[in-house]
């Protein structure tokens, strides 16, 4: 048996602090709609999508280099001022965090939040609105 390739995740890879960078914070910039590219050896950026990223490179403990990464970690958090660091407070690019480290493992899981959702029940109530207005 002969193994043609290693499958990786995609993920999104940005930083933005305070909003700086625009394309991080777009929520409507984080779906992946058929991203992937199997078979494919460019690697970076799909399609188009500034912070989607596939294959992801990662680290492996006591091993030198990068490896396909089989998980993608969201950290979001606000700047704290104070050099104390505990429970909810992380350290990173040399200031101190208050907020949330997450991972997951399937492609694009690590996206910016979503106001999709909001937007299509948005639709949903006017359309309903309509129905009734159109039906009296």
């Amino acid at each position: 048996m002969i193994n043609e390739g290693v499958d990786a995740i995609g993920c999104f890879v940005c930083s933005s602090f305070n909003g700086s960078n625009p394309l991080c914070e777009d929520a409507f910039n984080s779906s992946i709609n058929s991203l992937k590219q199997k078979g494919s050896q460019r690697g970076g950026y799909g399609l188009g999508l500034a912070n989607y990223q596939y294959p992801c490179w990662a680290f492996k403990k006591q091993r030198k280099g990068l490896f396909p990464a089989d998980h993608c970690i969201k950290v979001s958090g606000y700047r704290k001022i104070v050099r104390i660091s505990h429970c909810g407070h992380f350290k990173y690019d040399g200031y101190q965090y208050r907020g949330c480290v997450q991972s997951c493992d399937t492609d694009g899981c690590n996206s910016s939040n979503s106001i999709f959702i909001n937007y299509l029940l948005s639709l949903y109530i006017l359309f309903i609105f309509i129905n009734r207005l159109t039906s009296l």
